[in-house]
């Protein structure tokens, strides 16, 4: 009889540790399954933040490429009015010393 007693709590003891390592099994996965999807809406969050921080950056470049046409395009203007009043500058200084030396020319023959 004790060895009938002794093979009964074997299998009792067997049969507690198989259940207990089902137990812990399934709490391991469900651990393991939770830690998985907090990491993964974490993935997602930054993805999202990443993104928003893309879209930022691609507003910001266009509005700089905007304000760069616009700066570009004050600069040719700017350059032709600089050319336009350089081309007056010399003509009335041209037109000045014509006229001073025509004095000039009229004063020696007066000598």
């Amino acid at each position: 009889m004790a060895f009938n007693e002794k093979s009964r709590q074997v299998d009792e003891l067997t049969t507690s540790l198989a259940k207990r390592d089902q137990v812990h099994a399934a709490e391991l996965a469900a651990n393991a399954k939770a830690e998985c999807e907090a990491a993964w809406s974490s993935e997602l969050e930054q993805l999202e933040e990443l993104e928003a921080n893309c879209n930022d950056m691609r507003s910001q470049r266009s509005a700089a490429e905007k304000q760069l046409g616009e700066v570009e395009a004050d600069l040719l203007e700017v350059k032709e009015r600089n050319r336009h009043l350089t081309d007056q500058t010399n003509d009335a200084l041209t037109e000045k010393i014509f006229t001073i030396m025509l004095h000039f020319d009229n004063y020696l023959s007066l000598q």
